[in-house]
């Protein structure tokens, strides 16, 4: 079970630092600004031919905004998770206790995760008002799936992060080591995608065709 106290321990920081508060006026102030830009001053392409602004076509707008704040929240709460712990010195205290590794890195997993967690949900619990206040057809299970993904999505990030941050040997380098995943992962996937097609087929464009099946296939492996 110590792997638990290592969790509760790590949440109970977050909270006495204020990262947790910090964190979800963030997340609110980001969930309730992106649904009112999307809505009232750049509604989405659809709606401008409807006339008729759905939680659909508010989520679409809303997931490009998602899918990058979201990992750098996720990667400032969890690269100095293991990495910290070792500059400071206080690993080594960490790991004196009957604690084994696995249980120090699932703990720092879970706290840092249910740091991420509650901000997130609360922060779209805001979200969730703004949206049902300007959105002219809303629903709110369509709403839910929005944030559990998103949830998903940065738990995926954190795992990751954490993951980056136990093996490096400072925090600088775990920062970097994430970050620089999340700028491949994000904004250099289509172009690895694009070269490893091309590079499969011969070392030509020729014969690709638009929607070829193998890019759209490590299009998504992302």
């Amino acid at each position: 079970m110590s792997w638990q106290a290592v969790a509760e321990k790590d949440f109970r920081d977050a909270i006495r630092s204020r990262l947790l508060v910090a964190l979800t006026a963030l997340f609110a102030l980001f969930a309730a600004g992106a649904a009112y830009v999307v809505t009232e001053i750049s509604p989405p392409q659809q709606a401008q031919f409807t006339g008729e602004v759905t939680t659909v076509l508010l989520i679409v707008g809303l997931v490009q905004a998602t899918a990058v704040f979201i990992p750098i929240v996720a990667i400032a709460v969890a690269y100095r998770s293991l990495a910290g712990e070792r500059d400071s010195g206080s690993l080594k205290l960490l790991l004196s206790l009957p604690n084994s590794r696995s249980d120090v890195v699932v703990g720092k997993f879970l706290g840092r995760s249910g740091v991420v967690s509650a901000a997130l949900l609360v922060g779209f619990a805001v979200g969730l008002v703004v949206t049902a206040v300007l959105a002219d057809a809303f629903s709110p299970l369509e709403y839910v799936a929005f944030v559990l993904i998103s949830l998903l999505f940065a738990l995926v990030f954190v795992a990751i992060t954490v993951g980056i941050s136990a093996f490096t040997a400072s925090t600088s380098r775990a920062a970097y080591g994430a970050f620089g995943l999340f700028v491949v992962f994000q904004f250099l996937w289509s172009l690895l995608a694009q070269g490893l097609v091309y590079a499969l087929n011969g070392f030509s464009f020729e014969g690709i065709e638009e929607g070829d099946a193998l890019f759209e296939l490590f299009q998504f492996l992302s």
